[in-house]
């Protein structure tokens, strides 16, 4: 479904991502893990055309994408949810949903936001609520549900369970699991890595702009914690990361 080839960008003159490439195939989760600064967030704003890329290409089912804006990629059936959450605080709930809508001309949209309401059932409560006023847990239900509503085929998350408590990061990663069956392609950024190795088809540690390795399952946590922390002894590494 995707095809990323020798994908650079770049911010002025320092070079944020060094040439990686990578697939992901219909249906997969895929994961992007490493430390901060490593190039997974600038990678996935690259696809959804925030950021210009500097070299390679992006070709998405088969297309070539031109370095074109958000929106054209959003047409093109590429949803991102961006990290932070960054909804619509002043807009109630329902209001941002509707934006998420906003490519499409169809006469379901509002069967579609109360599909969301269902699978979200916060959101029904606070149909009416400004987004602002919400919970941290409730706005990243909202910016996920406002990225469905555009109906894509591959799902950008960035960093979905950041700042939440332990019940909601997994209240979110089982909502990523059920899009996946669903048939929603998935590209993951996150940088709780056990987490992700669990659940994504495949994943690739990013270190300093480049891929560093790949990993299927969690039997590869010790050798990612290698990638991700640049350390030799990663049980060291387990052990301060814990005491802190």
């Amino acid at each position: 479904m995707l095809e990323v080839q020798d994908l650079k960008v770049s911010y002025g003159r320092l070079e944020a991502v060094k040439g990686i490439s990578f697939t992901i195939n219909q249906g997969e989760c895929i994961g992007l893990i490493g430390p901060n600064g490593a190039g997974k967030t600038t990678t996935l704003n690259a696809i959804a055309g925030v950021l210009k890329r500097s070299g390679g290409s992006i070709a998405f089912e088969g297309e070539k994408l031109p370095n074109q804006a958000p929106e054209a990629t959003v047409r093109r059936g590429i949803s991102l949810v961006p990290e932070g959450r960054r909804v619509f605080q002043g807009l109630t709930v329902e209001q941002n949903l509707r934006l998420g809508a906003s490519i499409r001309s169809d006469k379901e949209i509002d069967s579609d936001i109360e599909a969301m309401k269902k699978r979200f059932p916060a959101l029904e409560k606070y149909a009416t609520t400004r987004a602002g006023s919400l919970s941290g847990g409730e706005q990243q239900m909202i910016a996920l549900a406002r990225a469905l509503m555009a109906r894509p085929r591959l799902l950008l998350l960035d960093e979905p369970s950041l700042g939440l408590a332990p019940l909601i990061v997994d209240q979110v990663f089982e909502l990523v699991d059920q899009l996946r069956s669903e048939g929603i392609t998935i590209l993951l950024v996150e940088q709780n890595g056990l987490r992700t190795l669990e659940l994504a088809d495949r994943s690739y540690v990013l270190q300093g702009g480049r891929i560093a390795m790949s990993a299927t399952g969690a039997e590869d946590f010790a050798e990612v914690e290698k990638a991700y922390f640049g350390a030799e002894d990663s049980n060291a590494v387990a052990k301060e990361t814990a005491n802190d």
